[in-house]
């Protein structure tokens, strides 16, 4: 497959781990005590996992390790790390130090640190897990907190040389936040774009680069995850799951992770494109499609094909699979699924939860019959069936569920779990007066590849997903999981925050993850320049000037909406410039303001370039300076555009130098948009001759004025001003 790789190869990657952004100052391997890892003679489920890792990124550390049975009186001098076992090897051991209760409850596990009874000043760790992934869960744990490890993507992490032994480590694991938690790897239209530039998941899926998914799995695991959510869609009678080998689904079972099976063939995503199937879809009286946009049309629920394909769906699925906590049917954002009375002519005077219910009853026999008689069922509701005429609102679909039905909640970047209170109200009164035990599947949505924000950073997504974690009715939600449409750019660091704050959401507020995180990557010098780059980066995306930082920072409220978040919007989406987001009701000082923290943000990116390391160098460079140069465009047109109106304001003084100003602003603005061109060539390869990169770029990347338009505008007002004339409307 023609796709510029920006991780490299995964051997090269594998061989350059260990080296990844080493910060600051660090003692040399030579200076690390020995470790030996004591385990039990057959180390329980989990350990073998637990095991392997331990020694390869402690060696990867530089600490000098070996792994052993214990043997009494002949213990090795040095650290010890031992892997609690109800084990005769370890009797002895574990009897001579001060007893603790095991961990307790699904996903627990323990980490206690004595100073050894035989050699006074070295430590020995006792590592202890409940089950299958709290025994995994604690040695990531340890790695963390012991070597400073940080597993940041399925194929690169961080691993510093070690840099001396932490603080004695206590940890008796806090209840998580959530009972399941994880990742949504949605699969974004598999079938027509986005394979070599648009979304690595899509690469890899079509690649059928397994070894990848397997490697998916494993970032997870280390991040104290247990679910997967794997969206079905269909096309043309191809369950994309199906294509998944049982090598792959028996290696995440072997690692302890749950799966949501969630069929797709009503959504409007997965629906089968072109031919007939086009005259199948909801029409109104006259044969016209009742969607106002192509992407939203779907299989009418009336045809003979919507069954069959239905029928299709559910017997590419697993249900009997052990790892399955429950099934979802999702109808996407069609729209009769989203509202109670029908627009469409096939199905008139039938209300949506009519059909809804159908599908239930229907589906719901056929996933028994398929072994899934345990498993909960129930639906998938985005921001479009959670409207006031919706069926899950104002229709019966919530009492038509199982006693134990589920509700999938994904939650748009730009919305709240508020938007879907009534759908909560709707589950909290039927469990309060039948004693039902139905659950929510909150999606937050951190890393959706549309919107024309392709590849920006934009902060303030993960700030209004803390206002979800701390808020999000616990009494109803089981589940929390982030979505995942990549992990190129910095889309992993979103997904990789939400899965942090998914395990435990403590009191720190949502900015000091991120730069804690950058104090631990790059070293303290370093990471105060990258908390600042952070904090600057923040302020421009909320349209706010430097001094708004500390409170945007500091704070959960979100300052005015920004016409810039809403999702779809055609007034802000044009073909010209995008979002006009600076250049309209702006004043002056905000946007001299806002030209100095761009141009500050992309002085502090550059020394970070020079010498924070290769991770920021590879990861992080060329985004934060592709996001600073998507402001300056702006800043810098609307800048323009204000010089031009003090013309109107000041004719006869100061016309001259106005025009001057007007035309450096577009200078700059021309500048910022050639920078960005630049940065993004790097990210991804926009020279790709097929059409399918050409129009995923377009469809869904960031929006710029070209450079003819932009000297188009320079050349009118140098001739306006050569001429004495009018002035030209930069806007129109």
């Amino acid at each position: 497959m023609h796709r510029r790789d920006f991780l490299g190869s995964s051997a090269a990657l594998a061989a350059s781990m260990p080296a990844c952004a080493v910060a600051g100052p660090a003692t040399t391997p030579s200076q690390a005590p020995p470790v030996t890892i004591l385990h039990g003679r057959k180390p329980a489920a989990g350990w073998r996992f637990a095991l392997k890792d331990l020694r390869k990124y402690l060696a990867a550390a530089g600490v000098p390790v070996t792994a052993r049975v214990p043997a009494p009186g002949r213990l090795p001098a040095g650290v010890l790390v031992v892997l609690v076992d109800d084990d005769a090897a370890m009797a002895a051991l574990r009897g001579a130090y001060p007893a603790r209760a095991a961990p307790a409850g699904s996903d627990a596990f323990s980490i206690v640190t004595h100073d050894r009874a035989d050699e006074p000043g070295s430590p020995v760790y006792f590592l202890a897990g409940a089950d299958l992934l709290g025994r995994q869960f604690c040695c990531y744990d340890f790695l963390e907190r012991y070597a400073g490890v940080r597993f940041l993507h399925p194929d690169f992490e961080h691993v510093p040389p070690f840099r001396g032994p932490p603080q004695p480590i206590a940890t008796a694991a806090a209840p998580p936040e959530f009972r399941y938690r994880g990742l949504y790897p949605w699969n974004y239209n598999y079938d027509r774009r986005g394979l070599s530039t648009f979304c690595d998941i899509n690469a890899r899926f079509e690649a059928r680069d397994w070894a990848w998914f397997e490697r998916l799995g494993d970032w997870l695991v280390k991040n104290r995850q247990n679910t997967l959510f794997w969206f079905d869609d269909v096309f043309n009678d191809d369950a994309l799951s199906a294509r998944f080998p049982q090598a792959l689904r028996r290696y995440w079972r072997e690692r302890g992770l749950r799966q949501v099976l969630g069929l797709g063939w009503g959504s409007n995503e997965g629906r089968p494109r072109g031919g007939k199937w086009e005259a199948l879809t909801c029409v109104d009286a006259q044969g016209r499609s009742i969607e106002e946009a192509d992407w939203r049309k779907t299989l009418c629920p009336r045809v003979p094909e919507y069954a069959r394909l239905a029928a299709s769906n559910i017997a590419g699925v697993d249900f009997a699979a052990p790892e399955a906590i429950g099934t979802l049917i999702g109808y996407g954002e069609n729209t009769w699924a989203a509202h109670q009375a029908s627009r469409c002519s096939r199905h008139a005077g039938i209300a949506g939860d009519v059909l809804i219910e159908r599908d239930l009853r229907q589906v719901r026999g056929q996933v028994e019959a398929r072994g899934g008689a345990r498993l909960p069922l129930g639906f998938v509701i985005s921001t479009h069936g959670a409207n006031a005429d919706s069926p899950f609102v104002s229709g019966r679909v919530i009492d038509f569920l199982p006693r134990n039905g589920l509700v999938s909640i994904h939650t748009y970047q730009q919305d709240s779990w508020n938007h879907f209170a009534p759908v909560y109200e709707r589950i909290q009164a039927r469990n309060a007066r039948e004693k039902t035990a139905i659950r929510a599947v909150h999606i937050g949505e951190v890393a959706f590849l549309c919107n024309y924000d392709i590849p920006l950073f934009r902060p303030s997504i993960l700030r209004r997903r803390e206002v979800d974690l701390r808020s999000v009715p616990r009494d109803v939600a089981m589940a929390h999981l982030a979505t995942l449409n990549t992990t190129q750019y910095l889309y992993w660091l979103k997904s990789y925050q939400m899965m942090r704050w998914q395990w435990h959401k403590d009191d720190a507020r949502w900015s000091e993850g991120i730069v804690a995180l950058g104090m631990d990557l790059f070293g303290p010098v370093h990471g105060k320049v990258f908390a600042e780059l952070f904090g600057r980066l923040t302020a421009l995306d909320y349209l706010q000037p430097a001094s708004a930082i500390p409170d945007l920072l500091g704070s959960l409220k979100e300052p005015e909406k920004i016409r810039a978040w809403t999702r779809y919007n055609p007034a802000t989406h044009s073909d010209t410039c995008g979002f006009y987001l600076w250049a309209k009701g702006h004043a002056p000082a905000l946007l001299d303001d806002a030209a100095r923290n761009a141009e500050a943000c992309l002085a502090l990116g550059e020394r970070l370039n020079a010498s924070a390391g290769a991770l920021y160098r590879r990861q992080f460079h060329d985004t934060l300076a592709l996001t600073a140069h998507y402001h300056a465009i702006r800043i810098h047109w609307g800048k323009a555009g204000h010089a031009l109106a003090a013309v109107q304001a000041d004719v006869a003084a100061n016309r001259a130098a106005h025009i001057a100003a007007a035309l450096g602003e577009l200078a700059k603005m021309r500048a910022a948009r050639a920078a960005f061109d630049v940065h993004l060539g790097k990210l991804v390869n926009t020279a790709a001759g097929d059409s399918v990169t050409r129009d995923s770029i377009a469809a869904d990347f960031v929006r710029n004025p070209p450079l003819e338009f932009i000297d188009g505008k320079i050349a009118l007002l140098r001739a306006a001003q050569a001429a004495d004339a009018a002035l030209p409307d930069l806007m129109a």
